[in-house]
C-alpha cells in the first residue's frame, strides 16, 4: 500500500541512541540504523521517516552515509557551531533548547546561525510557554519544534480542539 503525503508534515523520527558504557560499542547503534533503513526501504516509507542521531561523532559519521544511501534525512544532536555541521556535510541540526539563545536561555547557538549556513534546524525540549512562543515566531525558519508537552504547545499555538 502506498500513501500520499503531499502537504503532510507528519514524520516518524527514529532516534539513534548511543551505547554509553562502554562508549566504544558504536557498532550497536550503527547496526540498528542499518536495519531500520532496510525496514523503511522495504515498507517504501522513505518519505515518512527521518533519523535523529546521538551527539557521538563516530556514530553520526557512520550512520549519516547509511541514511543518505536510503534517501533518508538525518540530524545530528551535537552542540556544535553551524559551520562544523556544514564542514562535515550535515544538512540538519537538532539542538537541545538549553544550548540555544531564546526567551529563557542564553546559550551559544541560535536559529539564525544555522539558517545562515543553509542548514535545517529543529530544537528539542521546548517545554516552557515563553520558549514555545519564541520558536513559534521563528517557525518559518525551522524544521520543527520538539516538546515533551505537545498538548501545551498546541494550546499555545491555539490549535487544540
Amino acid at each position: 500500500m502506498e500513501y500520499n503525503i503531499e502537504g503532510s508534515c507528519t514524520r516518524l523520527w527514529l532516534d539513534i541512541k548511543n551505547v554509553t558504557k562502554p562508549s566504544t560499542l558504536v557498532d550497536y547503534p550503527v547496526d540498528a540504523c542499518k536495519i531500520a533503513c532496510e525496514i523503511v526501504a522495504e515498507k517504501k516509507a522513505e518519505k515518512w521517516v527521518e533519523f535523529i542521531c546521538t551527539g557521538n561523532e563516530e556514530v553520526m559519521a557512520r550512520c549519516a552515509p547509511v541514511a543518505r544511501k536510503y534517501g533518508l534525512n538525518i540530524a545530528w544532536m551535537a552542540n556544535r557551531a553551524a559551520s562544523e555541521y556544514k564542514a562535515r556535510g550535515y544538512e540538519w541540526a537538532n539542538m537541545d533548547v538549553k544550548n540555544m539563545t531564546d526567551a529563557t536561555h542564553s546559550g551559544p547557538r541560535s536559529v539564525d546561525e544555522f539558517v545562515g549556513e543553509g542548514l535545517a534546524i529543529s530544537v528539542y525540549n521546548v517545554d516552557k510557554p515563553k520558549n514555545m512562543h519564541y520558536y513559534m515566531e521563528r517557525i518559518d525558519k525551522m524544521k520543527a519544534i520538539c516538546t515533551n508537552y505537545p498538548a501545551l504547545l498546541l494550546e499555545e499555538m491555539e490549535l487544540k480542539e
